[in-house]
């Protein structure tokens, strides 16, 4: 029994092991799936986690490698490029301290790949006892889209250059030097077309010979890649000008300009008339690649609008026509307001676009857009305009509300224009709509929040044994890591109802689920909300906002007044049915995205699992308790029946004693005084053939007599003797019987067989006295055949058991007296027939039974006999002796 409940122990944690190798599986394929990179160390500088991502950013990383070493091979920076960040205030040295952080930017320098700027989360790793053992870093190679960035900001400082009325050479060189920094090695020129010719316009990286050349050139098919570019009215591109016919008649102020490359874009007006040209010059051979021609076609719409203006400023009539129609063609919100009445003298249609609100409303009403601003980022605009003031340029991020109740992230760029005194008198800017890159950040940090739930109620359902107290903790992490203000499970009942019993809730509750009435009951209006759709449809409902009417959010009102706006219901599913569901509430409108559904759904599942696991382990230990007391009851009534055996045992004794001495004493007196008289009458010559006949039958009779008490008196010895096991040959026991037999009746023909080597365990004294009866009855009931034939052997069982077998030819029996076959004096043979006891087979069955075995026969009339016999013995052949198999198997279960 020890033995079982060790195996099903065991068997339970190779188990709980092998979950628990899936679950960590399933969170490495997680963690590596995703495109941020995640770094982890403990506290003793070691990295312990170091993701696919990772790697890829870091290719030359070794395992093994040291917090340490790994800093030394990689410095951060801030962003400007020239402060190096100290030691200690590196992400996973600030994470090590503790230290939580969300999207931090910082300047990677290494000498493979140069300078990376990475957007970087992080976060300290605590133990169970909440005791800190190591630090996490998430962070996103963000290098291009500050380029981006950076490109777009540069793009906005040359149009407020344009704006702010500098002369059109100085916006044609901000443009070219754009270009130049943004594709390095390139060399940039704008050339304004006057007429039939090309003037130099801004070439400052040109050398001044070849300005001149091109200065001045008629354009036509033929002149050089900036003449024919604007004649065709397309782009030329002159990948090598030592091979291009085009540039054959300007090879020798090329070469001594070390220019081998050209490439040439016409500049066209609004209208399609030609307005300059855009030249990319190299020092190599050089074909234009696919990002190159984006950096063309900014600089041609940047030269346009640049052109378009100083002719517009040119004609003062159109200069605000000209003027309107550059910022017109911006996304972003220009507007050009009077500081110091605040009044608007220009803000374009992005404005409506997005204010939802017209331009006419702003310009009655000045202080209008400010009051779509969210209340709460109102003081970060007012603090902006005491910058204004004192002539700063501000940058700042806040929230608009519209009319329809949409909130858009709005990033205001604003310059200041002083008057000739030097006081601010207008305020220049743009706003742009980030509402999309906030959203993708927020999403980013509640997906990490969600895996970081995910990844402490794996580790809950690992530790704990407590069903209640489990749904606790997930409710506590949801409410303490996830951010929700309001977390609880409930579990649908069969009753009537159809209710929905909360068993654990966390956070801000207030009575609100007393409060309630729950159920998943689609016939009521209580149960066709999101709660009772999750149980019935097994599937995830999500309410972005309790407040809208499609969410048959009943209980909207008493929501509220809870601070609750947003919630998501997770179904808690077996393999048969939705048996609860696991409730979210979030005090703000929140849109979820689809991965961060899946990680909570993923949540749900693994506490329904956890849940189910809970559950099979207290019916197993409620199993096991029932099979200890079931045991104990056994014990006891084996207890019980040992005393009776042994109550029966010394009654047989006391009967064995009766037999030998009152029953052989009166016989043996009989069997002296017949013998006496049959000498006394043959003495006195009164000898009969009459009386000779019945002085004989008395002396059978005795004899018989005597055998009986003989066989009663070995069938108790069987029951009483205590039996002495040891390992037996019962081959060389058989082989050593039937010999007896043929030395006694050697004129007999015998076919005997027997099996070799058929080693048992148990008693030898015994076990020759079971042989000795099978094999006697064998030889004695095959006597009236021709030739007698015997065979003892053993064979293999229907379960796998050994089965030893003694067969004969003899008389046979029917088989439909067989119960009777194993009692004692039970004969299915008269006397007359063949002589015995009816003792032997019941001795037989009482050796086998105490061996632990059992005996059964086949047979008909006349077709021979097979006797089969088990012996508990077999499976134990390696036991101590002077313990039976019995006994000591009921010791190992009770050990």
């Amino acid at each position: 029994m020890a033995d079982s409940l060790q195996m099903q122990q065991s068997m339970r944690t190779a188990d709980t092991l092998a979950r628990v190798g899936r679950e960590h599986r399933l969170l490495d394929s997680i963690i590596n799936s995703m495109t941020e990179g995640v770094i982890a160390a403990d506290t003793d500088g070691r990295i312990l986690l170091f993701s696919a991502a990772a790697k890829k950013m870091f290719p030359h990383h070794e395992s093994g490698t040291t917090l340490t070493a790994w800093r030394d091979q990689h410095a951060l920076l801030t962003l400007d490029g020239k402060t190096l960040y100290a030691p200690a205030e590196l992400p996973l040295s600030r994470a090590l301290r503790g230290e939580s952080v969300d999207n931090w930017e910082v300047l990677m320098r290494t000498p493979e790949a140069g300078d990376q700027v990475l957007q970087v989360s992080l976060r300290p790793l605590h133990g169970d006892a909440h005791q800190l053992i190591g630090g996490l870093v998430v962070f996103t190679d963000i290098t291009e889209r500050k380029r981006t960035e950076d490109f777009s900001h540069a793009q906005e400082r040359v149009l407020e250059l344009m704006a702010s009325g500098v002369p059109l050479a100085q916006s044609l060189e901000a443009i070219v030097r754009l270009i130049e920094n943004r594709a390095p090695g390139s060399l940039c020129a704008i050339s304004l077309l006057e007429g039939r010719q090309l003037r130099h316009g801004a070439a400052p990286s040109l050398p001044d010979s070849l300005n001149r050349q091109v200065d001045g050139l008629v354009i036509g098919e033929g002149a050089g890649a900036c003449g024919t570019a604007a004649f065709r009215r397309r782009p030329v591109v002159v990948e090598d000008v030592a091979t291009d016919r085009l540039m054959q008649d300007y090879l020798a102020v090329l070469r001594e300009s070390g220019v081998q490359a050209c490439w040439s874009t016409p500049v066209l007006s609004t209208q399609g008339a030609v307005l300059a040209t855009f030249a990319i010059y190299h020092r190599a051979p050089h074909r234009p690649q696919p990002e190159e021609f984006e950096f063309i076609e900014t600089a041609v719409h940047l030269a346009r609008i640049a052109i378009e203006r100083r002719r517009a400023q040119e004609a003062l009539r159109d200069s605000e026509a000209r003027f309107r129609e550059l910022a017109e063609n911006l996304e972003d919100v220009f507007y050009n307001r009077d500081f110091v009445s605040g009044r608007f003298l220009y803000i374009n249609r992005a404005y409506e676009v997005l204010w939802r609100s017209s331009r006419d409303s702003l310009y009655a009403q000045p202080q209008s857009y400010c009051d779509a601003i969210h209340p709460e980022d109102r003081l970060l605009e007012a603090s902006a305009k005491q910058g204004q003031a004192r002539g700063e340029i501000t940058k700042l991020e806040y929230r608009i509300v519209r009319p329809d109740g949409g909130t858009r992230w709005i990033r205001d760029h604003s310059y200041p224009v002083m008057n000739a005194e030097g006081a601010v008198e207008r305020i220049v800017g743009t706003a742009r709509d980030i509402t999309d890159r906030k959203l993708a950040d927020r999403e980013l940090a509640r997906t990490n929040r969600a895996l970081q739930m995910l990844s402490r109620c794996n580790a809950a359902l690992t530790r704990m044994d407590d069903e209640v107290e489990l749904l606790m903790q997930v409710c506590r992490l949801a409410v303490d890591v996830g951010g929700y203000r309001m977390a609880w499970v409930g579990y649908a009942q069969d009753d009537e109802a159809r209710s929905i019993l909360p068993m654990a809730r966390a956070g801000h509750d207030a009575g609100y689920l007393s409060s309630i009435v729950l159920t998943w009951d689609g016939g009521q209006p209580t149960g066709r909300g999101p709660a009772g759709q999750t149980i019935r449809s097994g599937e995830v409902k999500v309410s972005e906002d309790i407040t809208q009417s499609d969410n048959q959010f009943y209980w909207s009102e008493r929501a509220l007044q809870q601070g609750y706006r947003s919630a998501v219901f997770l179904p808690l599913r077996d393999t048969n049915r939705t048996f609860g569901l696991l409730g979210l509430y979030s005090p703000t409108v929140e849109k979820l995205a689809p991965e961060e559904v899946k990680l909570l759904q993923e949540l749900a599942d693994n506490l329904a699992f956890g849940i189910g696991n809970l559950r099979s382990r207290l019916e197993r230990k409620q199993a096991q308790d029932e099979i200890l007391r079931l045991n104990a009851e056994l014990e006891e009534r084996v207890r019980q029946r040992t005393a009776q055996l042994e109550a029966a045992n010394q009654e047989l004794e006391a009967f064995s004693y009766s037999v030998s001495h009152d029953l052989r004493t009166p016989l043996s007196a009989i069997d002296g005084f017949s013998g006496l008289l049959a000498k006394d009458i043959s003495a006195a010559g009164l000898t009969s053939a009459r009386g000779q006949h019945y002085l004989s039958r008395i002396r059978a009779g005795i004899g018989q007599m005597g055998e009986l008490i003989n066989a009663l008196l070995s069938l108790a010895q069987v029951s009483k003797t205590s039996l002495r096991w040891d390992s037996v040959n019962l081959s060389a026991l058989a082989q050593e019987v039937l010999n007896g037999y043929q030395e006694r009746e050697p004129g007999r023909s015998a076919q005997l067989q027997i099996a070799p080597d058929v080693q048992v365990q148990g008693d030898a004294r015994l076990l020759r006295q079971l042989l000795d009866n099978l094999l006697g009855n064998a030889w004695k009931f095959s006597a009236g055949q021709p030739q007698t034939r015997i065979s003892f052997g053993r064979e293999q069982g229907s379960e796998g058991q050994d089965v030893y077998v003694v067969r004969d030819n003899g008389a046979g029996f029917d088989m439909a007296y067989s119960e009777k076959l194993f009692g004692a004096f039970q004969r299915l043979h008269t006397v007359a027939e063949f002589e015995g006891t009816g003792i032997g087979l019941a001795t037989v069955h009482r050796i086998v039974t105490r061996h632990g075995g059992k005996v059964w026969a086949e047979s008909a009339p006349g077709q021979g006999a097979t006797f089969y016999f088990t012996l508990a013995g077999r499976a134990i052949r390696q036991a101590p002796n002077n313990h039976p198999p019995a006994a000591r198997a009921g010791a190992d279960m009770c050990r």
